[in-house]
């Protein structure tokens, strides 16, 4: 809560091929910092499974999505969030805001019609 103040900074682009999600500068400049503290005091500490999160989490700072990988689509219009699963390390949330929420789920329930 301290490093990230409750916010999380993260944009879409969502196009005919796929859907990507990425942390924006500012966040994945403090991502890089808090990743590589939590990969190096977990090997400092002798604990695989604390450093491999933060490996794993600085690896999940960009993710691609194509839209024929999504197995499974959960819509959540009264918090604006679409939740889209592929492979088990192919999961993005897409946060809206009231405004572009069914803009985005129409375009992504057109996608995963075709």
């Amino acid at each position: 809560m301290f490093t990230y103040k409750g916010k999380y900074s993260v944009s879409y682009v969502l196009d005919d091929q796929a859907i990507l999600s990425f942390s924006q500068p500012d966040m994945a400049k403090k991502n890089k910092i808090v990743n590589g503290l939590t990969l190096g005091l977990g090997l400092l500490a002798g604990k695989p499974s604390v450093a491999g999160a933060g490996m794993l989490a600085n690896s999940k700072q960009s993710v691609n999505l194509k839209w024929n990988n999504i197995q499974k689509v959960k819509y959540n219009p009264k918090q604006f969030t679409i939740l889209l699963r592929g492979s088990p390390v192919e999961n993005i949330g897409v946060f809206c805001t009231p405004e572009n929420y069914p803009k985005v789920e129409a375009f992504i329930k057109n996608k995963l019609k075709q």
